[in-house]
């Protein structure tokens, strides 16, 4: 690419300084927004100046607009006592080697940065200097950047929480545990950490995942007899590559532990997994553990840490929750019925457990197990989490559950039975009294992980649908030129896209304003994400005929579905809680 001539009669200022108004600092809780607007105007260059061409404008154009020689950024916030702020740039060329670009470059970076979440300090500096034709037709290293007219481009990011704002809108929220904010921005966009980890989990997964999926099936023991599974070879191989490639524990926002991603910046990777069934393990990201590695992180003693901790981020065992049961209606979790008593030193576990996830794995070495400590206390602290090894005596594994015929081995869900199970009393996590706490911690994160791998599994079933549709041939037409069925693409696509985006919402409500209020959007995507992956799986297996209720992977998604509809709790109760919480809004009118 040639470069672009240098220009004259522009003067190259040494320094440039923009002033930008301060808001005063919000309150503890409130989320003080970056800029709403940002306008730009330039002023056309003297006549003398030359007209500069760049790669990206066509050859057929016509008189490209003028050099511009003044940029003028106006700001404005909403956040009462701030006001508009103006500030001048001359343009200026790299004629004398500015850093950012060759010689002739006019393009100008600005860089806006308030402190997002605490407010109080902000400025306004020019960033660097660059190429125009770097933008064409996509900034990668700022997919952010506003494209303006060549050569000019003007881009404003928000400095804390250190990623491009691309994608904005306003949403209110009201409930009794408080108002998010007046008008907030939800900021979809992704850090650069981000974008780099999904590029990477993408290939890998295309690459390495997927073609080794029918390699995993084949190593399976295939039998009912769950004390017969085994973990098939290639699984381990591919952890191991993964884990080399820094592509491990992504979920953990704690950098210590973790990848240092929080739940906005996990979410479009956790999406990328749920395109493979072996995905999450892969990267050590699969359920329960990551659940129960959040507790032990949030919650654990050092000496849990040590014991259960570390070997679950490791790779070398996994766990089970055991929470469910079969004797109660275990959508409202106070029913639960099986207790955990402090005995002295030790703690005695008793009742019977169901839907124990992972259990049935061979590596499984321990459970989280929830149960009632002492039935008269206040109703949500009755209840205490407990670590239970697996070769605990008095606990018995009684079967594996199957999901519409599915086993799902080699993990399985388990049916388990405790008889006066005895452990010690530092096995309870974080004190007796405090399960439902610890609860409410763990769904928030394991939603977003949940519902969008949901939307990764509903995207492959989107492909094999379409892949379909443009192959088969019927009546002398393509299946996709039949009946409604250019209308059912149209509608998968359009639920997809509207389940992530809502996704997105919680998983940014979640870090900005914590679980307790973010419980709408919570509780929406759950029912949202698996009602659009049960959605698009149907009309996969519809249009495969016969051959998709045999399809090993379609029938396999549809079970995902439904039974994720009923996975940490089911439709109605998360509509309860939305409907509950929209209901308050309202509640002085009606009284």
């Amino acid at each position: 690419m040639s470069k672009a001539p240098k220009l004259k009669n522009v003067a190259i200022e040494p320094k440039v300084t923009l002033p930008v108004s301060v808001p005063p600092r919000p309150s503890e809780n409130a989320i003080c927004p970056v800029p709403e607007t940002a306008a730009v105007s330039w002023k056309p260059a003297p006549a003398t100046a030359p007209i500069v061409k760049t790669p990206s404008m066509s050859p057929v154009s016509p008189t490209p607009e003028p050099v511009p020689s003044e940029v003028v950024i106006r700001m404005s916030s909403k956040l009462p006592g701030t006001s508009s702020s103006n500030a001048s740039v001359p343009a200026r060329s790299n004629a004398e080697g500015l850093e950012g670009g060759p010689a002739g470059s006019v393009v100008v970076w600005v860089w806006a940065s308030q402190r997002a979440r605490r407010g109080g300090e902000g400025d306004l500096s020019l960033s660097r200097l660059g190429p125009a034709s770097d933008l064409a037709p996509r900034d990668r290293d700022d997919p952010g950047g506003a494209r303006l007219v060549n050569p000019l481009a003007v881009s404003f990011r928000q400095s804390a929480p250190r990623r491009p704002r691309m994608a904005s809108r306003k949403w209110h929220h009201t409930s009794r545990r408080g108002r998010i904010g007046r008008e907030d921005f939800v900021d979809f966009e992704h850090s650069e950490r981000a974008r780099m980890v999904m590029d990477q989990v993408e290939r890998f997964v295309r690459e390495r995942v997927v073609p080794n999926e029918a390699v995993y099936h084949e190593q399976l023991a295939h039998t009912d007899d769950f004390t017969q599974w085994r973990i098939p070879p290639v699984l381990e191989e591919l952890k191991a590559e993964a884990r080399e490639l820094g592509l491990w524990n992504l979920f953990l926002p704690d950098k210590e532990y973790g990848a240092g991603l929080d739940n906005r910046d996990y979410a479009p990777v956790a999406e990328i997994t749920g395109r493979s069934f072996l995905a999450p393990e892969v990267f050590n990201c699969n359920a329960p553990d990551t659940g129960n590695a959040e507790v032990l992180v949030q919650y654990g003693s050092e000496a849990q840490k040590d014991r259960w901790l570390k070997p679950l981020l490791a790779g070398e065992i996994r766990s089970g929750f055991a929470m469910t049961e079969p004797a109660v209606a275990s959508s409202d979790a106070t029913n639960m019925k099986a207790t955990c008593k402090v005995d002295g030193d030790e703690i005695v576990l008793n009742g019977v457990k169901w839907w124990t996830s992972g259990a049935g794995d061979p590596r499984c070495a321990f459970l989280i197990f929830m149960g009632v400590t002492d039935p008269d206390a206040a109703r949500h602290q009755r209840h205490s989490m407990v670590l239970v090894p697996m070769d605990t005596p008095g606990v018995r594994i009684v079967r594996m559950l199957p999901v519409l015929g599915h086993l799902g081995e080699p993990h399985g869900h388990a049916e388990i039975a405790f008889d006066d199970a005895r452990v010690p009393l530092d096995h309870v996590v974080a004190g007796p009294g405090r399960g439902f706490e610890i609860a409410q911690g763990r769904l928030g994160p394991g939603r977003i992980h949940h519902c969008m791998r949901a939307i990764g599994a509903a995207e492959r079933a989107l492909e094999r649908l379409c892949e379909r549709a443009v192959l088969r041939v019927a009546f002398g037409k393509r299946l996709v030129d039949l009946g409604g069925n250019r209308d059912i693409i149209a509608d998968s696509r359009m639920a997809i896209d509207q389940a992530r985006l809502l996704t997105y919402k919680a998983a940014w409500a979640l870090d900005a304003v914590g679980t307790a209020r973010a419980l709408t959007d919570i509780s929406a995507i759950k029912v949202v994400a698996p009602n659009v992956l049960q959605k698009v799986v149907d009309a996969a297996i519809q249009i495969h005929g016969g051959e998709g209720v045999s399809d090993p992977e379609l029938t396999y998604l549809a079970s995902m579905a439904r039974a994720l509809r009923l996975a940490d709790g089911p439709d109605e109760v998360h509509r309860g809680m939305v409907a509950r919480l929209e209901l308050q809004k309202y509640a002085e009118r009606g009284s």
